[in-house]
């Protein structure tokens, strides 16, 4: 998700889900005591069409520092529990006024789904981002709007039936100059449109500007059933009609008639143990594809499945296009198997098939506890849980799979409460051993330990080896980044989304941090492990009406110490392009 609707949709799921400022009980754990002066405030105008916008809604959502932390839930001091959300109404001129607010960083939207900005810059009416300092008032927050454009029309399959409940795909465009078109995909708050029981569908709230529409294909709100169409009968989006859409109005007849469903696929095996011939229970199986058939093509999708065996090591990979597929063992979500599977495939060719089979070998284990280095704090203790421990043979690698002579094998385990973590199901070879962590950013892997002695992460180990020395040692983060963005020339900076990204340079935990730049162009990083950081300052550009670029700027290298606090500055130059940005 491209920052800026992420930032719409934060904004939208907080309104919709907690439209009030009083809430019900919550956990005692989960509150903050909120003591801030409320001494701050927001103003603006709303206009729709250059008119005053009358009783219209104005909410202003408190961000948290980072994005990977949750959405505060606050106490007031006379003990009432609330969100922070703040909402107001326009009156009579348009006007709005919010008092008594905290300081903070704010997300400040206004209208609705149907409106968007006259911005032609802008991508959509995307929330305003600032920050309030103690006692300051933000004046002149204002929103200009227009009713947004809309595309109707119809789906039907290759026989002239309505398709129910599709989702469609649309683009914005723009053309170069040399008559090159820049598609960039046009996120909804919630997917692009979706047909109803006749078929029809209806993409409203459409900033002015050029669009494709299509239907079928690889498309993260609908399956795979379909090949992709795009209006009026193109098979990719370069080829299609490109549809103008202008503020208020509607295009309609935007029919799309898919062509005959794509076929899929059933392949039915059995898992046996490869030295005894027994059946395999309650172990996850995937069908991985390798390659598609010459006939069928890429064009026919992925086709990838994943199924559990049953007590007789049964298993049912469905939705396979044609073309070859490596099978193994895997993790499942909440446990390790005990086996890892000789390597093996299959071939569709053009029908279902039923006599696969994976033999599965006990594999070795890797055990060992955990600890944080110099902190006996609870609650930071209380993070460990939220950390994967992973092992996998060191040939796996990012990709598309490759069908390989050698055994692989990816075991995971959370961490326990007591540190303790078991992988099972280790293939023979160099396995690489690492952790993962899902929302424990003040920790970091400090180092690795097998016996008391400091490894790196790499771990040999032998067929059916047991290993029960391995320790990892973490420590707490306490170091703090803040920086300052200034602009050569005295220019203010772009409107758009601007962040700086931090990258903790050779630990063991790769750990990327990210921090938003406020509109006074300062940002910070909290609760950062000590040691060296690549600074990486990102901003979003305009490159045509409706179209933003997201650009590195500026890089640097910064050096804070746990406890410590380091400043940094940044400089962004409006006359020098800066280098695209590259995701790695």
């Amino acid at each position: 998700m491209q920052p800026n609707s992420f930032v719409r949709f934060f904004c939208l799921f907080a309104l919709a889900f907690f439209p009030t400022l009083a809430t019900a009980q919550t956990r005692s754990s989960e509150l903050q005591r909120d003591v801030r002066p409320r001494n701050c405030s927001i103003s603006g105008r709303v206009t729709i069409n250059g008119q005053p916008a009358v009783n219209v809604q104005v909410s202003a959502v408190e961000a948290p520092a980072h994005w990977d932390q949750p959405q505060p839930i606050l106490q007031s001091p006379d003990g009432s529990i609330h969100r922070s959300i703040h909402q107001t109404r326009t009156d009579g001129d348009g006007r709005y006024q919010m008092n008594n607010l905290p300081t903070g960083r704010y997300l400040v939207v206004s209208g609705s789904k149907a409106f968007v900005s006259s911005n032609a810059n802008q991508p959509n009416s995307e929330p305003k981002t600032l920050t309030l300092d103690a006692g300051e008032s933000q004046t002149n927050v204002d929103f200009s709007l227009v009713r947004g454009g809309v595309i109707t029309g119809q789906v039907t399959d290759s026989e002239g039936r309505p398709v129910i409940a599709h989702s469609l795909r649309l683009f914005r465009v723009t053309v170069e100059p040399n008559g090159q078109r820049r598609l960039q995909p046009h996120r909804g708050e919630f997917g692009e449109g979706t047909t109803d029981d006749r078929g029809v569908y209806r993409i409203y709230g459409l900033p002015p500007g050029n669009y494709v529409v299509g239907a079928g294909g690889e498309n993260f709100f609908s399956d795979e059933k379909y090949p992709p169409v795009f209006y009026p009968d193109a098979a990719n989006e370069n080829q299609a009609q490109i549809i103008e859409v202008n503020a208020g109005k509607e295009v309609t007849n935007i029919n799309l008639r898919l062509g005959a469903m794509r076929k899929r696929y059933v392949a039915i095996g059995r898992v046996i143990e490869a030295d005894t011939g027994n059946p395999v229970p309650n172990v996850h199986v995937s069908g991985e594809k390798i390659r598609s058939s010459p006939e069928g093509g890429d064009d026919e999708g992925g086709g990838s499945d994943y199924s559990k065996t049953d007590r007789m090591g049964n298993f049912r990979l469905t939705g396979l296009s044609r073309g070859t597929y490596k099978t193994g063992i895997t993790s499942g979500w909440d446990q390790s198997s005990e086996f890892y599977a000789e390597p093996s495939s299959f071939e569709i060719v053009d029908g279902d098939i039923s006599d696969v089979e994976i033999k599965a070998i006990r594999g070795g284990v890797i055990s060992g506890t955990s600890s944080i280095e110099g902190s006996t704090d609870l609650t930071i203790k209380s993070k460990l849980t939220q950390i994967w421990v992973y092992a996998q043979t060191e040939s796996e690698g990012e990709g598309p799979p490759t069908l390989s002579n050698q055994p692989l094998s990816h075991s995971r385990s959370a961490l326990k409460p007591d540190g303790s973590f078991l992988l099972t199901g280790i293939a023979p070879g160099k396995i690489m051993f690492g952790v993962q962590p899902f929302g424990a950013k003040p920790l970091s892997l400090l180092r690795i330990e097998r016996g008391g002695v400091e490894i790196k992460n790499e771990i040999e180990v032998a067929k059916g080896e047991i290993i029960s020395n391995v320790r990892l040692i973490f420590t707490a983060g306490s170091g703090i980044i803040r920086g300052q963005v200034q602009t050569i020339g005295g220019q203010p900076l772009p409107s758009g989304w601007k962040s700086v990204g931090a990258k903790l340079v050779g630990n063991l935990m790769p750990q990327w941090f990210e921090a938003q730049v406020d509109e006074k162009g300062r940002f910070e990083f909290l609760n950062l492990p000590g040691g060296e950081y690549e600074l990486e300052l990102s901003v979003s550009v305009s490159t045509g009406p409706g179209q933003m670029q997201r650009l590195t700027a500026d890089k640097q290298k910064v050096t804070v110490a746990s406890g410590a606090e380091a400043r940094v500055t940044m400089t962004y130059d409006p006359t020098r392009k800066p280098q695209e940005e590259k995701n790695d």
